[in-house]
């Protein structure tokens, strides 16, 4: 049964829920069901920050602790200490781009968060909110050359958040939008929203492109709302 696993109240309301003409709209659309199915982007796998912390010492400081043991020194304990070297990795050798304008091997940005912007569905805004309105934002081109330039070496783990970034509507979730570009380049995607925009076809176009992780924030404009969310 459908539902089975909420309590009585909270199932009549997803009950009721779904029998809105939003939802109804999309569960008598079959075709285009299959079709978002079949079209799914499967999301990547987030990358590790541990791991790839190391996978950039062991990159650096490897020719380094190899040198110490061509020299005769084995203890286990001087060579991890040699590999783990942060001083020496970031301020070892210098190796330039194709254009020799900077390193080939920086240190791979793990986690990207992006204000996408300060706009917002609510009003009023909730009460932990301090963001103020600003007179521009970066479009959705400058987004897009900002991730490509940020997924090399290793695609990080891209946080979108705001304001409320769904205000942005395609921008966010159409195919060509910045959830399905950052997929594209292996990222794994979180999107932090308040939840009001996310209409049935919004949200099954989110996972067509392969949203990682959806986080719901729950606050409010409502002091004693607010207090007993905390």
């Amino acid at each position: 049964m459908l539902f089975a696993q909420y309590q009585p109240a909270h199932r009549a309301r997803l009950q009721a829920l779904l029998e809105t003409g939003e939802w109804q709209e999309v569960l008598a659309a079959p075709a285009l069901l299959s079709q978002w199915k079949g079209e799914r982007r499967v999301p990547p796998a987030s990358p590790g920050q541990m791991s790839g912390a190391v996978e950039y010492l062991k990159k650096r400081n490897a020719e380094r602790a190899k040198a110490l043991l061509r020299e005769g020194l084995t203890e286990e304990k001087a060579l991890a200490s040699a590999l783990g070297d942060w001083r020496a990795a970031v301020d070892g050798p210098v190796c330039r781009d194709a254009h020799g304008t900077g390193r080939e091997d920086p240190f791979p940005i793990l986690f990207l968060g992006l204000v996408l912007t300060l706009d917002c569905s609510f009003q009023p805004r909730c009460l932990y909110c301090n963001q103020v309105w600003l007179p521009r934002r970066l479009g959705l081109a400058e987004w897009k050359a900002l991730l490509a330039e940020a997924a090399h070496p290793t695609p990080p783990y891209v946080y979108l958040t705001g304001g409320e970034p769904l205000v942005l509507e395609e921008e966010i979730w159409g195919d060509d939008g910045l959830v399905a570009f950052a997929t594209r380049l292996g990222c794994a995607v979180n999107l932090n929203t308040n939840g009001a925009l996310i209409t049935p076809r919004v949200a099954l176009q989110l996972v067509k492109v392969g949203l990682a992780r959806l986080h719901i924030s729950l606050d409010s404009a409502d002091p004693e709302v607010q207090a007993e969310l905390f």
